[in-house]
């Protein structure tokens, strides 16, 4: 590249009104990883611990939602049919919320 484009260009641009833009195009790159901090990493269990425990997060959350199904049912008399469809999805977001912590 000549150097009086580059001259051109920078005379340009401190003309155009942008008084920082000398600093701006002269200002060296920095990688992303000196602009954060570097955080304590957290220990990933392993692989058949974390199974185990999201079948079990898992098992938790479906053996609860069906006590509630059972509780309601019992104690007002009538099923919440909308609740059926929410108790069998909701174990496997938890799940995979739990198993996604350490990820």
């Amino acid at each position: 590249m000549p150097q009086g484009f580059k001259s051109k260009m920078r005379e340009s641009v401190h003309h155009a009104g942008t008084p920082n833009a000398q600093r701006f195009f002269n200002a060296p790159m920095k990688p992303s990883s000196a602009q954060e901090p570097k955080q304590k990493s957290r220990r990933k269990p392993p692989p058949w611990l974390l199974n185990t425990m999201t079948a079990l997060v898992g098992i938790l959350t479906l053996a609860l939602g069906v006590g509630w199904l059972i509780r309601s049912w019992i104690v007002d008399m009538e099923i919440p049919y909308f609740a059926i469809p929410l108790v069998m999805c909701v174990p496997v977001i938890v799940a995979v919320a739990f198993r996604n912590f350490w990820d």
